[in-house]
């Protein structure tokens, strides 16, 4: 009987082994969480609130003012220069063939692709240079170029795989819910294809076999990286939507606009603090 109790006390660590080794080989051959997923976790709250947000329910429901969309094109057009610039660096940055030509494609890709999507909603407006950027587009787009040359290759990747994922979905959503005879329908035919999804899936794999062999500080840079990103792409949507740009000061302060306290207990207007008798250096 105690003979026969051991044998399956054996038995049953055996079996728990066993079990043990099959859920570390389903790990190793990719059915644990992949690093892309749990960003996505990370910025699912972002995402929730850019197909909430006005610019992209009136995209849907067709209402949108076009004022708005051609606001939101011209600052598309911008980024996408600087988007291109951003890719091409990764390309040269690149250690494998593979890579070199996926990231060639895709800084191509940004240029012509999408160039000639504006080019159905823009076509009188050829002169790209004097498009004025909005906040969001300035800042985007240094961000990204800033870490695509200075920063780890896989946080440069991490940077800017929002803009195609965000996108993608934004696109299907927009697709989903999308109105009969919807004026911007070649819109959301372009992001909503498949052809755009397969690119998606491309980066998004790419990140991943980059992030599998990334220590954990690393993978923390590339996370913030992807979350700075998907928040930026709130920030170009909304924007597009207010059509902001930068407040530029009036050339002359009013000659009471600063006060500042002097010494015997008055004060000193702006223009007066402007005179070399009133400074006094210590």
């Amino acid at each position: 009987m105690k003979t026969s109790i051991i044998s399956i006390f054996w038995l049953w660590i055996i079996a728990l082994n066993s079990l043990k080794c099959l859920i570390s080989m389903r790990e190793t051959k990719g059915f644990s969480m992949k690093f892309s997923n749990s960003l996505w976790q990370t910025v699912s709250p972002i995402y929730q609130q850019i197909i909430l947000h006005p610019f992209n329910i009136e995209l849907a429901e067709g209402s949108l003012d076009k004022k708005r969309f051609v606001f939101y094109l011209e600052q598309d057009a911008l980024y996408l220069v600087s988007f291109s610039k951003a890719l091409a660096f990764i390309a040269a940055r690149a250690n494998t063939s593979k890579t070199i030509h996926n990231f060639l494609n895709f800084s191509l890709g940004a240029l012509i692709a999408e160039r000639e999507l504006h080019a159905t909603f823009l076509a009188t407006n050829d002169n790209w240079d004097n498009i004025e950027p909005s906040p969001s587009c300035i800042a985007y787009t240094q961000y990204l170029i800033a870490t695509a040359a200075t920063a780890p290759l896989e946080e440069a990747i991490a940077a800017i795989l929002p803009c195609f994922w965000i996108y993608r979905e934004v696109g299907r959503h927009v697709a989903a819910h999308a109105k009969e005879n919807n004026p911007y329908v070649q819109w959301i035919k372009t992001y909503s294809s498949l052809e755009f999804s397969d690119g998606t899936d491309q980066a998004i794999s790419i990140l991943d076999e980059l992030a599998s062999n990334c220590s954990t500080h690393l993978l923390e840079r590339m996370k913030k990286a992807f979350e700075y990103s998907s928040l930026f792409e709130w920030y170009f949507w909304n924007d597009s939507y207010n059509m902001s740009l930068f407040q530029k000061p009036k050339k002359e302060f009013p000659a009471d606009f600063l006060r500042i306290p002097n010494e015997v207990g008055g004060s000193w207007t702006h223009s007066e603090l402007m005179t070399t008798d009133n400074v006094s250096l210590k």
